[in-house]
């Protein structure tokens, strides 16, 4: 025999000295089971007419499991009918898989998990290889190729067109036909056999089905030269499985009986179908009753690996009983209806176009398999396990054009609102049917029609729980589940009323504001956080104002003395300068509240002036020390916008104001330069003040108010400021004290 020549994907299921090894996980470990079932292998999902999704597992040499991994293989039937208007053909399958093996394998790739790749399944043109054919002995657990039973060569498959034609056998590259053959005896002899899995009514009475090549397995028994390639030579089983009991039709089993391609993903945690189940509340004992009235054993096998694996005690952040359980279970399901619409959806205002329709089945929900705080609903990823996600974004005559799209998307949209324990898949299209009529003749809301028309209880926002009976769903909710509806619907029109625009933008526009309207519902008004532009310098101004207010509001007394003698405080703010000489001032009082313009000095710069009147704020020292003057500004805040730097007449100011006006001072400098910040730290500072500033934004001189000296001083105890804060918003850290 010739040396098998890659790709085989037999040294991957061996173990030998392999470290580590593919173990293809089979439907039951109890042989009799086996021996009587028509496909040995844990089959997760043959819902597509061209591959299956088949459960394996990579384990040690020691037999301890790394992964739990899906294989999507292709099929070796492909129920699927002929099309004239619509042909597929083997071309097109080999087509597929390999624009599906560029995607998946590709960084660009968008799809929600990344295959891994064996070396053998490409070239080095990075063209995408199908492994040779594969049985599986279920007595040994051995896998093998098939081989010729007259020379013991390897079964290839046929894709020669002229020898099938020759062979009375369909072409290859025009149907879906498929042979296998021996090239060594066609070559030796001229001639060979050719087998197929099952033989069909229009094929040649020569060609042999997979039954008869399992029996003519025995003609290789006696060939000494095959003992090294064909396990049956020196199994101790070989009397049994080819003598009178025939047991090879139930030992042996094709795994693959044409050469297959071949993707391995990280298993996916559930199906769709039942991750949205276990969303709406469905218990696991409930869903697998449900899994095992199906007889879907790959899907019940995932529940099962799904229950055991649990990182969390709850799947859910809100409990049962909780009314907010109908927000949370809304969320979650529009996170996965965006997830999987952003999967189908192109990057235009269109659907894909498809060649063959998409299923619900195929989609898949991988959960985080690691302990976290957050339930593990709450942390999911879709992913599509299908060749025929290599969706098509150009426009081309398709079997299924981009309206498809919507149709398929807007029907899963209600599937995963309105499905649950009490009505089925069935009930809700036909709930659906009731107003699509009405719905597409008129550019109107689904939701105005299902509520003027009445919807009964098949699209009532109760059925998004599993068990809807006896829940309450608070009517400030409702609009958001009629907002729900809103999309769905749109999404069917737009399938069913091509001249109605459907715009992509406007459905994220739509979704993002409705999921966003739940989870504020669900968790309440968070206020952003807003990042201040001077944190520290805006603490230290609020400390000193509060500090003011609190002794203000323990010193202040009735007034008594006439209004020309009140002690004010003065806040000038920076004014419009609408009137060159004249500032704006504005005296609140407490017998006289009110707003008269004061003459000022400033000839070119018009200011607001706020005083606050008080009395006594500050004890004297002493009444012998204390003037009838004293009544002077005790502390100003002056602000100011422009380039305040040291005002460039501060000598003529010192001079001027006295040496003890403003005690306390603090001065916002929101532009000042460098140069004039220099100059400012370098002048003498004024004798007998705490600090003193001049507000100057133009380079007008500022004269002081008559009677603002101060004989007295204060006690140092009586001083509140006794810092300057200096504004400078180029800086981002403020001086140190």
């Amino acid at each position: 025999m010739k040396e098998i020549l890659p790709p085989s994907l037999l040294p991957y299921l061996e173990s030998n000295d392999n470290p580590f090894k593919l173990e293809i996980s089979l439907s039951s470990h109890e042989t009799t089971f086996l021996e009587n079932s028509p496909f040995t292998f844990l089959l997760i999902s043959e819902s597509t007419p061209f591959e299956r999704l088949i459960e394996a597992k990579i384990v040690t040499d020691a037999g301890s499991d790394v992964r739990r991994v899906f294989l999507l293989q292709q099929s070796d039937v492909y129920p699927y009918l002929p099309d004239e208007i619509w042909p597929i053909t083997n071309k097109d399958i080999d087509r597929r898989w390999q624009e599906t093996f560029k995607l998946f394998s590709s960084q660009s790739g968008t799809r929600g998990s990344m295959p891994i790749v064996l070396a053998e399944q490409a070239n080095s043109k990075r063209e995408f290889l199908p492994f040779h054919s594969l049985f599986y002995c279920v007595y040994t657990g051995s896998y093998f190729h098939p081989p010729c039973t007259q020379c013991g060569d390897l079964l290839q498959l046929c894709r020669d067109d002229t020898l099938l034609a020759a062979s009375s056998l369909t072409p290859y590259t025009s149907s879906l036909k498929r042979y296998l053959y021996c090239p060594a005896c066609l070559e030796a002899a001229g001639s060979t056999q050719f087998y197929a899995f099952s033989q069909e009514g229009t094929d040649p009475p020569a060609i042999k089905d997979r039954w008869a090549l399992l029996n003519d397995f025995g003609n290789l028994i006696l060939k000494s030269e095959s003992k090294d390639y064909f396990p049956c030579f020196s199994c101790p089983e070989r009397t049994t499985c080819y003598g009178t009991n025939n047991q090879v039709m139930s030992r042996i089993v094709p795994f693959s009986f044409y050469p297959f391609y071949l993707l391995i993903f990280k298993a996916a945690t559930l199906c769709a179908a039942d991750f949205l189940a276990l969303v709406s509340g469905a218990s696991v004992e409930a869903l697998r009753n449900n899994l095992s009235r199906k007889k879907a054993l790959g899907r019940l096998r995932c529940l099962e690996a799904f229950e055991q694996q649990q990182p969390t005690p709850s799947y859910f952040l809100f409990d049962s009983d909780s009314e907010k359980s109908f927000l949370e279970i809304l969320y979650l399901k529009l996170s996965f209806l965006g997830e999987l619409i952003g999967e189908i959806l192109s990057g235009s205002d269109g659907a894909a176009y498809f060649d063959v329709p998409l299923s619900l089945d195929r989609v898949w929900v991988r959960t985080a398999d690691q302990a976290g705080l957050l339930p593990q609903f709450w942390n999911f990823k879709l992913t599509v396990l299908d060749i025929w996600t290599d969706l098509i974004r150009e426009p081309h005559l398709s079997r299924f054009p981009p309206a498809y799209g919507h149709h398929i998307l807007g029907t899963i949209w209600f599937y995963a609102l309105l499905v649950n324990g009490r009505q089925s898949v069935e009930t809700v299209r036909a709930g659906l049917d009731k107003y699509l009529s009405v719905f597409s003749d008129q550019d109107r809301q689904f939701s105005d029609i299902t509520q003027k028309e009445g919807a009964g209880a098949v699209l009532a926002p109760e059925n998004i729980f599993w068990n809807p009976e006896a829940k309450h769903i608070k009517e400030t909710w409702r609009i958001l589940w009629h907002r729900s509806l809103d999309i769905g619907g749109a999404l069917l029109a737009a399938s069913i009323q091509p001249e109605r625009k459907w715009s992509a933008a406007d459905f994220w526009l739509n979704y993002n504001a409705l999921r966003e309207d739940v989870k504020t519902n669900l968790f309440g008004q968070v206020t952003a956080a807003t990042r201040a532009e001077h944190p520290n310098e805006d603490r230290a101004i609020s400390d000193i104002l509060k500090r003011l207010l609190a002794r203000w509001r323990s010193e202040i007394k009735p007034p008594e003395a006439p209004a020309a003698d009140r002690e004010a405080e003065t806040i000038i703010l920076p004014g419009r300068q609408q009137t060159p000489d004249l500032a704006e001032t504005i005296i609140l009082s407490p017998n006289h509240p009110g707003k008269e313009p004061v003459a000022s000095g400033l000839p070119d710069d018009g200011e607001e002036t706020l005083i606050l009147p008080s009395q006594n704020r500050f004890p004297r020292p002493s009444p012998e020390t204390e003037s009838p003057d004293d009544e002077i500004i005790q502390e100003t805040v002056i602000l100011s916008p422009g380039n305040s730097g040291p005002p460039p007449h501060a000598e003529w100011m010192d001079s001027a104001m006295g040496q003890d006006d403003l005690p306390e001072t603090v001065v916002i400098t929101p532009g000042a330069r460098p140069a004039d910040r220099a100059k400012s730290e370098a002048r003498p500072a004024v004798q007998n003040a705490s600090n003193q500033i001049f507000r100057q934004p133009d380079g007008e001189k500022v004269r002081p108010k008559a009677g603002a000296e101060k004989k007295g001083d204060l006690s140092q105890d009586d001083d509140i400021l006794t810092e300057t804060i200096i504004l400078r918003p180029e800086k981002k850290q403020r001086p140190q004290k």
